[in-house]
């Protein structure tokens, strides 16, 4: 790992596992009903908190700082792929130097820093999590990039659907894969459309389920329940409810793709356990590991050390919760139910 990271406390260390479980409870994704999901109580605010407490660091260890999917070309390293597919986004968005920039739901603020680099606007995250917050900061000073000038970042702990921004701050505002954790989607649209100027343009990368996906099909709503559960989202959008959000929000819809059918490599590859596709070691160590063989010595080693003390229980939590996102993505994108990038591009309209 190329950045130091902040210590959480201890205690939340400790119980992370337990809290992500009290906050689902014993409600199951896979058996609901179409107009159950907003009655089961369950929070999305504590979703997500507890949710990255959780699993930050098996991300960071196990994926990457960039808590995002990407689309792969034939020959692309990891790295390579997943900076290409944050500068797609700043061109669609047409992000241009001195331009104030905001990305809703930063993570650690990896996409944050590659993007003020590439674009050499200055980019503002934001950040439900504490944790990430701390994070974000902390590799931004590292790396030279804190600051309020063009080609800086800075970042700002805060809930996305009720953000501390003035109305009309940004000229552009993009998400890669976070407003999937907003409940409803409009409410975050809707704040989006409040801080951006008119004219402005906001990018969004949505976990989205796709027209393939069949509630009836048992199979498939045991892909949407791993998906959802082991990614911490209260609940998968399809894309007409994507685009009705946005429209409900005021915004005006410049450019809709779905990006996992222009994948010429398979996007879900590293999470199948497919090392013929990797290109650099690093990228092949990890694919490795997520081989079915491997995971299931990952479980073993996880169950010896917390049984002997060594971990705390929440480290097998959050390895079983990193692996039902995980699997539940792959057999997503090979089904072609699940999308990690349904692409909106759109505008605030002038007046």
């Amino acid at each position: 790992m190329s950045l130091n990271m902040p210590q959480k406390e201890e205690v939340k260390s400790k119980t992370a596992g337990e809290d992500y479980r009290k906050v689902w409870g014993d409600y199951d994704l896979s058996t609901d009903k179409p107009g159950e999901r907003d009655e089961t109580g369950v929070n999305r605010k504590d979703v997500a908190n507890t949710y990255y407490d959780l699993v930050t660091d098996n991300y960071v260890g196990g994926w990457n700082e960039r808590f995002h999917y990407c689309t792969f070309e034939p020959g692309e390293s990891w790295d390579v792929a997943m900076a290409r597919h944050e500068h797609y986004m700043a061109m669609l968005c047409e992000m241009k130097p001195g331009m104030k920039v905001l990305d809703a739901g930063c993570g650690i603020g990896a996409p944050a820093r590659e993007i003020c680099m590439f674009t050499k606007a200055h980019v503002t995250g934001i950040t439900l999590s504490p944790y990430h917050y701390a994070w974000a900061t902390d590799a931004a000073k590292q790396k030279g990039l804190w600051g309020q000038g063009d080609g800086q970042c800075e970042f700002v702990q805060g809930d996305f659907q009720k953000m501390p921004f003035a109305d009309e701050s940004f000229d552009r505002v993009y998400a890669m894969e976070a407003t999937c954790y907003s409940r409803p989607l409009s409410a975050v649209y809707r704040e989006i459309f409040r801080v951006l100027k008119p004219g402005g343009i906001f990018g969004t990368y949505e976990w989205s389920l796709t027209e393939k996906y069949d509630d009836s099909d048992p199979k498939h709503r045991e892909i949407r329940n791993s998906i959802e559960r082991g990614g911490g989202v209260v609940y998968l959008n399809n894309p007409k409810e994507i685009e009705d959000a946005l429209k409900e929000a005021g915004l005006e819809i410049l450019h809709h793709e779905d990006l996992a059918l222009k994948s010429r490599v398979p996007w879900w590859y590293p999470m199948a356990g497919q090392t013929e596709y990797a290109t650099a070691w690093e990228d092949w160590i990890k694919t490795f590991r997520m081989k079915s063989g491997m995971v299931s010595f990952g479980y073993f080693v996880h169950w010896l050390f917390c049984k002997t003390g060594i971990w705390p229980d929440a480290r097998r939590e959050a390895l079983n919760t990193c692996v039902q996102c995980a699997w539940g993505n792959k057999d997503g994108g090979i089904t072609g139910t699940f999308s990690p990038f349904m692409m909106f591009v759109v505008k605030r309209p002038e007046v």
